[in-house]
């Protein structure tokens, strides 16, 4: 009973942040996933490979994904 009552707050917390993601995925699927991140994702995985954390193949791989995600 006690631990309802302690969690029953965080419940509508969690309630909150899922419908601001849900906002959010429905935003972007409108407008198209921010250049600033894609471009930022670009980078990190071209650091990666650069320190040897990626193959070519799964740079290359890696890299296509965020480009089909532009494209969407």
């Amino acid at each position: 009973m006690i631990g309802a009552v302690v969690t029953s707050p965080l419940r509508v917390v969690i309630g909150v942040i899922r419908c601001a993601q849900t906002l959010r995925d429905q935003a972007e699927q409108k407008t198209g996933p921010d250049p600033a991140v894609m471009r930022g994702r670009l980078e990190q995985i071209a650091e990666a490979a650069a320190v040897g954390e990626l193959s070519q193949q799964q740079k290359l791989a890696a890299q296509q994904q965020v480009f089909l995600r532009m494209q969407h």
